[in-house]
């Protein structure tokens, strides 16, 4: 479903966590993890901290005097007698003027001087018109009105405003989502980065606002030429010393006939099926011949970032122990699922972990569309959903063939909620 407990220690006298705190994964509302306070019965008080989540809002510097101070008293004519302008004034008429310009500024400066001031306002949505804005003066002006009044007919008069300012403001929101998904709709990749912004998805950029583009395109261009010429050297140079020690090395006849003979999996087991009786080559033998059919393909075998699954049903996995495999210089221990092209699989090959995970991100998109679904269309709603959730559902699910009615049956409740 998308949703995150946060409450990790017990909450109850007895060693039992009965008081939950639960969000979505999408929301980033709870700062730190909660603490558990006093026990006032038999229940202890759970503290969190809710971060404060707000639009950044723009800072723009205005420069201004305050007219207010040039008073009689203050701004009076011994200030321009004393000036320039009242002693000696220029004979030329463009030296006046400037004289005139320096004498007022001076005069202006000294009883009413510019101060700066830092202002911060919410940036406007891009659906904000003209339009909207005067149907909320409109609205500010009755609701004025209505509060020094105190009449029914200015209320009602108040009411009326208010509801057209929101109507307009609905209308404007409907005709830009509208539009902004039709104008991207020809796309897949756009209109699913279209629907994320309208969707408020925000998304945490790893490049700083001011990086040169061209710059680190070039930079990560040279990074990955130097890195795949060192991986090939790197091959190249496995593959001739493996070649050199296999054609320099001499072995007697009697010595390649094979002294090791496989055993089968259980006693008393005929020969008859090869591949049915006889146990099955060490995982050792196996990530060998793996990395000699990379290395002949010019590919290398990552030994950090190898992954290996055991599948079996419960029974057949309570009898392996396998801790740990040795992977060149790496030693890798199992997993209980592991991601191959977007698909999950686990131990038990049920697809359980996929299921989970396709219905958790499919309610997550559902959450975010269901903020603009009043803005949008049954045709504009389409688009989204199949971009999002159906796509998601849809692919690789070949896969569920087989799979258990109950991991079904998740995957319809997730059909059910996108026609609601």
């Amino acid at each position: 479903m998308g949703l995150q407990e946060h409450v990790k220690r017990p909450t109850h006298i007895h060693g039992h966590t009965l008081d939950l705190l639960i969000t979505r994964q999408s929301d980033v509302i709870i700062a730190k993890e909660p603490e558990i306070e006093r026990y006032f019965s038999d229940h202890a008080v759970v503290l969190c901290d809710l971060r404060k989540l707000c639009l950044p809002l723009k800072s723009r510097t205005l420069s201004s005097g305050n007219s207010k101070q040039l008073t009689s008293n203050s701004f009076h004519l011994e200030d321009i007698r004393n000036s320039s302008l009242g002693r000696d004034p220029p004979n030329t008429l463009d030296e006046l003027v400037e004289c005139y310009n320096n004498t007022l500024r001076s005069v202006l400066d000294k009883h009413a001087p510019i101060r700066a001031r830092h202002l911060k306002s919410q940036s406007r949505p891009p659906w904000f018109n003209d339009e909207i804005v005067k149907a909320r003066r409109e609205r500010r002006s009755a609701e004025r009105k209505w509060r020094a009044s105190r009449l029914n007919s200015d209320l009602a008069v108040f009411k009326a405003k208010r509801n057209l300012a929101l109507h307009v403001m609905n209308e404007s929101r409907r005709a830009y989502y509208k539009q902004y998904i039709d104008e991207n709709s020809s796309d897949q990749g756009r209109l699913f980065r279209a629907s994320k912004r309208l969707s408020n998805f925000h998304v945490d950029r790893a490049l700083l606002p001011d990086t040169d583009a061209r710059r680190l395109a070039n930079e990560m261009g040279e990074y990955f030429v130097h890195k795949i010429a060192a991986i090939r050297s790197e091959l190249d140079a496995d593959t001739s010393g493996a070649t050199s020690l296999a054609t320099s090395a001499s072995t007697c006849k009697d010595w390649k006939n094979a002294l090791v003979h496989p055993l089968p999996k259980k006693a008393g087991l005929k020969p008859i099926n090869y591949n049915k009786n006889f146990r099955p080559t060490s995982e050792a033998d196996a990530v060998i011949a793996i990395e000699n059919w990379m290395r002949d393909d010019k590919l290398m075998l990552n030994d950090n970032k190898t992954e290996f699954l055991i599948i079996g049903t419960e029974r057949q996995l309570s009898k392996v122990s396998v801790d740990k495999i040795k992977i060149g210089q790496a030693e890798v221990s199992p997993i209980s699922s592991v991601r191959n092209l977007g698909t999950w699989f686990d131990s038990h090959l049920d697809m359980s972990t996929h299921v989970t995970k396709a219905c958790a991100c499919a309610f997550y998109y559902l959450y975010n569309i269901q903020h603009i679904r009043k803005y949008l269309s049954r045709e504009s709603t389409e688009k989204p959903v199949h971009a999002f959730i159906t796509c998601r559902l849809d692919y690789c699910n070949g896969l569920l063939y087989g799979a258990p009615e109950c991991q079904i049956k998740k995957l319809q409740r997730v059909m059910n909620a996108n026609a609601r």
